[in-house]
């Protein structure tokens, strides 16, 4: 039998799409499918339940917590701990998960699923795949764009997967401009969209007109920008601080409901201890453990800063801003294809904000369409599987050996 070995980390991305791409392959193959979970070195605990559902064998690659810190983060941009923690990770790498990690690979699956190839340690993981010619299969696990300070050679996608399933046409173009040969790059869609009642093209947004007696809900989601090269924790924690202390008057004359969505990685103490002193954050409340979807189906504005949660807001109809970031500006797409209106600090945050809630993205339905790809003939699931069952052919060149890019 055919063994395909997937690897899922902390990201609440991950079992959402790969999973269906497991039990499709269960359904429909012969396939022999294990997975490897990676999500205790990234401070979360594997998704347990979920996994003993698929009734596949499953293993985690460490099985304590290791919560935050330098092993857990992919990039540091600080200077001064930038040294340390590359120390760190290469010291852990080599006398803890590297031998883990080899030793639970030692089968030699026919293929492995990843959903990184640049991050640590998916780095080292896709250079050890290529010692032993095995090759892997990229699953694109977020909205992508070229990072600052990371060197093209280094960039996600570039690490030589036999292939990438891509989300859409946008995911397409960032991997050519790369370097990815186009005949390894395949749009599939993401199977976490395959089954959500959105409509196609996206919803236009809601009407909050007739709402003007109750509060409307804003949520702010962050993310590990500072991972991404923009700032630094502390800039990053500031501009949120910022950021609220700008809208406490919305907060305070009952116009808006504010709720601050972390990401995963994230320390909410390190908010509290950020927004210490504030008028608003009495009034502030912090969604924990809550279903992005369902948050987002009573969510009227979203404010991000570079997250693919803008795109899954779009496809909720919620209006969507996006905060600048000091000397980068708005990242991603979101703002130049007039989907989401622009945040900046050159501005009083209140009155833009008041905007946001009557803002029109016009070309909303044009960046979904470019962004996401959804079929009405096969589900997302059902097109990587096949493009397992493909790369996993004896006759297919790269399940002979490890792809270059």
């Amino acid at each position: 039998m055919t063994e395909v070995t997937f690897l899922i980390s902390n990201d609440r991305h991950h079992p959402a799409m790969l999973i269906p791409v497991i039990r499709h392959l269960i359904e429909q193959s012969d396939v022999d499918c294990r997975v490897l979970s990676l999500c205790e070195l990234r401070g979360r605990s594997s998704p347990r339940s979920a996994l003993d559902r698929l009734g596949v064998p499953w293993r985690r690659v460490l099985t304590l917590n290791l919560r935050k810190g330098a092993v857990a983060r992919g990039i540091s941009v600080s200077k001064r701990d930038s040294g340390r923690h590359r120390k760190i990770r290469a010291f852990v790498w080599r006398c803890l998960l590297g031998p883990r990690i080899a030793g639970l690979l030692s089968s030699k699956p026919r293929l492995v699923v990843l959903p990184n190839d640049a991050a640590y340690p998916y780095d080292r993981i896709v250079r050890m795949l290529g010692k032993t010619n095995t090759p892997y299969l990229l699953v694109q696990e977020g909205i992508r764009f070229e990072l600052p300070g990371v060197k093209r050679e280094s960039a996600y996608g570039r690490g030589g997967a036999s292939a990438i399933a891509a989300w859409g046409e946008s995911s397409v173009a960032y991997f050519r401009d790369v370097g990815v040969e186009p005949d390894r790059i395949h749009v599939t869609g993401n199977p976490r969209f395959d089954h959500t009642a959105v409509p196609e093209p996206a919803p236009a947004p809601r009407d909050l007109g007739h709402r003007e007696s109750r509060e409307r809900k804003l949520l702010l989601v962050t993310n590990p920008v500072e991972e991404q090269g923009y700032c630094s924790a502390g800039e990053k924690l500031a501009l949120v601080r910022r950021f609220v202390d700008g809208i406490t008057p919305l907060v305070e004359d009952g116009t808006l409901q504010l709720t601050l969505r972390l990401h995963s990685s994230e320390s909410k103490r390190d908010y509290l201890q950020a927004l210490s002193g504030l008028r608003a954050l009495d009034r502030l409340e912090f969604a924990e453990d809550v279903d992005l979807f369902s948050l987002l189906a009573r969510t009227d504005v979203a404010v991000i800063m570079a997250s693919t949660v803008g795109l899954e807001a779009l496809l909720f109809g919620v209006r969507l801003g996006v905060l600048e970031l000091p000397g980068t500006g708005f990242v991603f797409d979101y703002v130049s294809d007039e989907a989401a209106q622009g945040l900046t600090w050159s501005r009083p945050m209140a009155p833009q904000v008041r905007e946001l809630l009557d803002y029109d993205p016009r070309g909303a339905s044009r960046f979904l369409r470019h962004h996401l790809h959804r079929s009405t003939t096969e589900p997302a699931a059902a097109a990587i599987a096949r493009l397992v069952l493909d790369l996993t052919k004896p006759s297919h060149p790269e399940s002979l050996s490890h792809g270059e890019s």
